[in-house]
């Protein structure tokens, strides 16, 4: 949590002891970590305690002048880069049970850094429950980020995927709401949910899908994967017509089950 590098220098100033705010500040024993600055404060520094005349605004109305950064009371060091290995991506990764031959592939479910040339590399370790093109499909449905809903998209109608697993469920719901990361206001990952083409590619796609299945009971899990897909797109397009369209087959799906 600290680093020897940021202990050299001892603060100026605790934020609880900065005279402008200590008349507000609650001091805890239990409290350990606290603002330190780097730097005095004006008021606290002798050759802007007296100011000579004539002056204006700018010699008397001064800047704050602290410089805060995280300080740990109990070892008296900096609090260097207090997070930098912190993640949550294990609480936000729905779990594949240790009993299902797809939990030795888990690791293609949580993140998308995997390419595809070491999916391909990786065949021997394809478990023997599943068959090589089922292996290939679930492993590289999520290698690349901005190539996830062409993946998407591309499997829908090959019989490839077993849609019916509650572990492809996963897989789908996970590269669905796996944001990933905002640029210029938008979900660069996500882009292709607000073309108009690929919006009616993909419920073209769907609705195949679900006439495929709507007569087969045992087809539960896979009219769920059809229901988050076609909410992921309502939540993403901005046409109308595909809104509609989709309204209409999350209904269809609702009367198949």
């Amino acid at each position: 949590m600290t680093n020897a590098f940021d202990n050299a220098d001892q603060p100026k100033l605790l934020l609880d002891a900065y005279s402008g705010l200590n008349h507000w500040a609650v001091r805890h024993t239990y409290h350990r970590i606290t603002f330190g600055s780097t730097t005095k404060s004006f008021g606290d520094q002798t050759h802007y305690k007296k100011v000579q005349i004539p002056a204006d605004d700018s010699n008397v109305l001064l800047n704050n002048g602290l410089s805060f950064k995280l300080y740990d009371r109990k070892t008296k060091s900096w609090a260097a880069r207090p997070f930098l290995g912190s993640t949550i991506t294990n609480f936000c990764t729905p779990p594949i049970p240790a009993s299902s031959p797809y939990s030795k592939i888990h690791s293609f479910v949580c993140g998308t850094r995997h390419t595809s040339n070491e999916v391909i590399s990786g065949q021997a370790d394809c478990p023997p429950e599943l068959t090589p093109h089922e292996y290939l499909a679930f492993a590289g449905l999520r290698s690349g980020p901005r190539l996830q809903w062409l993946d998407i998209v591309r499997e829908l109608p090959l019989p490839s995927l077993s849609f019916c697993r509650d572990e492809v469920h996963t897989l789908i719901t996970q590269a669905a709401w796996h944001l990933g990361p905002l640029s210029d206001g938008v979900r660069e990952w996500h882009t292709d949910l607000g073309i108009s083409s690929f919006g009616w590619t993909l419920l073209h796609e769907l609705e195949g899908l679900l006439g495929r299945i709507e007569a087969n009971w045992l087809e539960e899990v896979t009219i769920r994967t059809i229901a988050l897909i076609t909410s992921r797109l309502l939540s993403s397009t901005g046409d109308p017509n595909i809104r509609q369209r989709a309204y209409e087959l999350l209904q269809w799906a609702w009367s198949v089950c």
